[in-house]
């Protein structure tokens, strides 16, 4: 709680401090609408409306620019998923010899759920440092480093540590053409992680009523044992390797087409993290790019139309293997003969955007096709959104 207080203050200290430099000071506030016919993205297929709610502040002074972020999500019909995001911060911009530049930012973010799911709260420092440098021959080199810490009071099991370094080069054509190649090498660490999960039928069970109890797992909720004498923690490092190469291409002042293609190698998998894996049927923390290996394709296309309507249209592709993740039944058990989790995903997304002074309306229709080893993943969504942004810049 006292954190949560100091991040409050912080974020106070800067509304009050661009009062008194308001021309340096930029506001933002929007809101995202959307109704969904599966909003966990599984086989409950719950529908629900969700309000989502951002606003931020940033103060720019010389080098330094200080921002304060915010974001809320209401669910309509399940409100114990309601969330509140926080996150103050501060970057660097240093330019070198010519726009050469380094950046470094650093925040601290502070996530609530409420009630039922209050073990996914979390808090904790974020970091990046990124070179850019262009050189002859229109190449742009860039490297960076992210780092992120996460403590959750109340699941210990889902701290960890990530570390992310990259290497990216691009290179501009006059044909409009920009070809873009980026390497990198992740690593999260789990430092504490439960390894004894055996204490009866009454821990930490969740009951998915909303599915006609279809599907029951157990997972993490307001009697987690987290810190008793009882139990056996073990830590573990997750390191993967992953490249991705992009080609965009202008055709004209209007017309953009992008086409990526990623690569995504694990060294090691959830093997023997249960506290992390049987919480997956209710929010799986581990559905990231640190913890899925395999290849995904993209496709994207955006228009701009008549008096500035943006049209944007996408496609892509994704085959994920979750290392030593594997096949579970509605109990949370692994079915045998074990199975790892296999997932092919088929996205398109369409979405339309109009600039009105300082208004962004924007509406956008997804479409989700997942199939996978696992029942529980086997799933179709679709989402409709709407939403309008209103943006304030060097208000004097």
């Amino acid at each position: 709680m006292d954190k949560k207080r100091l991040v409050l203050l912080l974020g106070l200290v800067l509304m009050l401090t661009g009062r008194l430099a308001a021309k340096n000071l930029n506001i933002g506030i929007d809101y995202n609408g959307y109704y969904s016919d599966n909003i966990f993205m599984n086989a409950s297929a719950i529908t629900d409306y969700v309000s989502q709610f951002h606003a931020g502040i940033d103060l720019s002074a010389k080098k330094f620019n200080f921002y304060l972020d915010a974001d809320g999500g209401i669910y309509k019909d399940n409100p114990e998923f309601n969330t509140f995001n926080i996150e103050p911060g501060m970057a660097f911009l240093h330019h070198l010899n010519g726009r050469n530049a380094v950046r470094v930012t650093f925040g601290y973010a502070v996530l609530d759920y409420k009630e039922l799911f209050s073990d996914f709260n979390y808090h904790g420092p974020k970091f990046q440092a990124n070179l850019k440098i262009y050189t002859a021959g229109q190449f742009i080199l860039e490297g960076g480093y992210d780092f992120e810490s996460r403590g959750y009071p109340n699941y210990d099991s889902f701290d960890f540590l990530n570390h992310k370094a990259f290497l990216e080069i691009s290179r501009f054509f006059k044909s409009q053409t920009t070809l873009r190649l980026q390497a990198g090498f992740n690593y999260r660490y789990y430092p504490h992680i439960v390894q004894n999960l055996d204490f009866g039928d009454d821990y930490n069970y969740f009951d998915n009523t909303k599915s006609q109890g279809k599907w029951m797992h157990k997972g993490p909720g307001p009697h987690s044992p987290s810190g008793t004498d009882q139990l056996i923690y073990g830590s573990m490092g997750i390191p993967n390797v992953y490249g991705t190469l992009s080609i965009v291409q202008g055709i004209g002042p209007r017309v953009g087409i992008a086409g990526e293609a990623e690569l995504r190698k694990n060294f090691r998998g959830l093997d023997d993290a249960d506290a992390l894996i049987k919480n997956s049927y209710i929010i799986y923390p581990y559905n990231d790019d640190y913890l899925w290996d395999g290849t995904r394709f993209s496709l994207a296309v955006k228009i701009v139309l008549f008096k500035a309507l943006g049209v944007e249209g996408a496609v892509s592709y994704a085959d994920k293997n979750y290392p030593g993740v594997y096949v579970m039944d509605a109990g949370g058990n692994v079915v045998e003969p074990a199975v790892e989790r296999e997932d092919s995903l088929l996205l398109y997304t369409l979405k339309l955007s109009k600039k009105i002074g300082k208004l962004d309306i924007f509406a956008g229709i997804r479409r989700r096709e997942n199939t996978s080893t696992d029942d529980y993943f086997h799933y179709d969504m679709l989402t409709i959104s709407a939403g309008i942004g209103y943006y304030f810049q060097g208000l004097k």
